[in-house]
């Protein structure tokens, strides 16, 4: 959505962002991720184009309805032993 509007989104490593000192909060944290964005010190993660995130979460849907009805399988076989 934020690209939409004409916003540069970028994924970083939370790791390479997280080491700021004192007392934690939002505000600062926004603060400490804008000053390195600033200083050109954070760079975008790859991130693939939306047709393929689609279809990633499409096929991980599709896993994990294939792992719950395997579970249900077993279960109902459970149940038809008794």
């Amino acid at each position: 959505m934020l690209e939409s509007r004409g916003f540069t989104v970028l994924l970083v490593n939370a790791r390479h962002v997280k080491n700021v000192s004192g007392r934690k909060s939002d505000v600062l944290d926004c603060q400490w991720i804008q000053q390195l964005m600033t200083y050109g010190l954070l760079s975008g993660a790859f991130r693939p184009a939306d047709q393929v995130c689609v279809l990633r979460s499409l096929w991980r849907q599709r896993g994990m309805l294939l792992r719950s009805q395997a579970r249900e399988v077993q279960h109902m076989q459970r149940r038809s032993r008794r």
